[in-house]
């Protein structure tokens, strides 16, 4: 057994090292433990990899897309289901929240009183300031009652009465009779579930949440008005979207959608022309001319 003696230096500010006596430290090691150390060092030499030619490696994180009710059959179809199940609080969350465009954190806030005055005749519209975008718009959104939400709330109330000052979409764990509190609307998840747990039951596939309501809104509202060109300015207003892009990709326009678009158009292609001039023959026949 041989010793090997490695001399280790420390250096520090404003002092010279100490004695070579002193810095010396013994450490016990055998010629094989040396031999192997030596072949793992200095056996190959190492690769140094060029970094500057690598793309920083990224974690892609994937959002899930949240699908709006894009036809009124698919609308139709979830209604009918809360309908004849008697699910009404479902019922009125779902008919108002594609009836008014609204986000949550404003669902959430809704009262009785917000629609209805003391004798149950309802108001004529909302005046709401959103919250999400209060700091940037300063003035009130007005909000229009339609039939099918006067209808929704009219029905809730005849199978569950409330006091005018009571929550819209209340949470149905608060028990503030017993407990002398306030009542709390529905948390996010919550109302989430009911949309996700509503579309299951009625037989639709996707992915829903609480934005699926709003998303809903903008997709009906431009079939709606598909014969205006200005239909997509007046719902980038209504959103309070800064541009008209904005608001096309938040209610998921699809390459699909882009894709029949071009195909459904047409213009000028001979197709069109030859029906069209075979309709006026058969006219002109009919009229015996």
């Amino acid at each position: 057994m041989e010793t090997i003696k490695i001399k280790i230096e420390k250096k520090r500010r404003g002092r010279p090292p100490k004695s070579m006596s002193a810095s010396v430290q013994p450490l016990n090691l055998n010629k094989r433990a040396i031999a192997v150390m030596a072949s793992q060092s200095f056996s190959k030499a190492p690769i140094l990899k060029d970094t500057s030619l690598c793309p920083p490696t990224r974690l892609v994180k994937t959002e899930r897309i949240v699908q709006p009710f894009k036809t009124a059959s698919e609308v139709e179809q979830i209604v009918r289901h809360l309908f004849a199940t008697c699910q009404w609080r479902e019922y009125m969350l779902i008919v108002v929240g594609i009836n008014t465009g609204l986000r949550y954190s404003d669902l959430s806030t809704l009262r009785f009183s917000d629609f209805m005055d003391q004798d149950g005749i309802f108001y004529e519209r909302i005046d709401l300031l959103e919250k999400k975008t209060q700091k940037s718009h300063k003035t009130n959104r007005h909000i229009y009652i339609n039939e099918a939400v006067r209808q929704a709330i009219s029905i809730y109330l005849a199978h569950h009465p409330k006091h005018l000052n009571d929550l819209l979409f209340e949470s149905i764990s608060n028990n503030r009779t017993l407990y002398n509190q306030e009542s709390k609307p529905l948390c996010r998840s919550s109302f989430g579930d009911i949309i996700q747990k509503a579309a299951r039951e009625a037989g639709l596939s996707g992915s829903y949440n609480t934005h699926t309501l709003r998303k809903t809104f903008g997709c009906n509202f431009l079939r709606a008005h598909k014969d205006d060109p200005h239909a997509i300015y007046t719902l980038q207003m209504i959103y309070g979207h800064s541009s008209p892009s904005i608001t096309l990709r938040y209610i998921g326009i699809t390459e699909d959608d882009i894709k029949n678009s071009y195909l459904e158009l047409n213009l000028g292609s001979l197709s069109s022309i030859a029906a069209e001039t075979r309709g006026r023959k058969s006219s002109l026949e009919n009229r015996g001319e």
